[in-house]
């Protein structure tokens, strides 16, 4: 899967997620851990904890270089907490999470190669700006200082959303879960790979 994590990373994510003060956890982020642990992982799953790992070392190394304890430990006044908070998404959190949604689009940007067998490839801003399950990767992905869906080029992208792919086999489709016939689109597809569970010969 071209995804490898080792249970000392794994560990220092979920301090992150359940730990950190500036981090929501929210349902969708509890559901992404406790699939795989029960052995119903999805590609989606795989896709969260590639944007969770690429965030921590983000924000790891900027805490190297400055000091900022991103995690926010040990007691706050209410105003020390405010101002820990807006130095966290401000200065840090925007950076490391744009940086994390790059990683998950080139990650998913694999599997759509991977499933077409690299007869069809497209690359991470494509495939952010297709995802119509994710309004995240448009919203706050940037793309040298703008963020994409405020990109010269967002249509150009979302337009790509559209186009048919002829390389699926019909193999591939009763894998994926889609009709064995008919047209399938770039959007249809991103949409059925994220459902779908990882391969094991990756």
């Amino acid at each position: 899967m071209g995804v490898n994590v080792d249970r000392a990373s794994l560990a220092i994510i979920k301090r992150y997620n359940f730990d950190s003060r500036g981090i929501a956890f929210e349902p969708e982020n509890y559901y992404a851990w406790r699939r795989p642990a029960r052995g119903k992982g999805m590609i989606d799953d795989l896709r969260y904890i590639v944007h969770e790992l690429t965030e921590v070392r983000e924000l790891q190394q900027m805490q190297q270089h400055t000091g900022f304890d991103f995690m926010g430990h040990g007691n706050m006044t209410k105003e020390e907490g405010k101002q820990w908070n807006a130095d966290f998404n401000e200065n840090y959190y925007l950076y490391a999470h744009s940086k994390a949604l790059e990683a998950e689009y080139q990650f998913l940007a694999h599997e759509i190669g991977r499933v077409t067998r690299w007869q069809d490839t497209f690359s991470k801003e494509v495939i952010a700006a297709c995802d119509s399950t994710r309004p995240e990767g448009r919203e706050r992905m940037l793309i040298g200082k703008v963020f994409l869906e405020k990109h010269s080029r967002f249509q150009e992208w979302q337009s790509k959303g559209d186009k048919v792919l002829y390389s699926l086999s019909k193999q591939t489709r009763i894998e994926l879960g889609l009709p064995e016939k008919g047209t399938v689109t770039l959007k249809r597809l991103i949409e059925a790979i994220k459902l779908s569970r990882p391969v094991s010969n990756q």
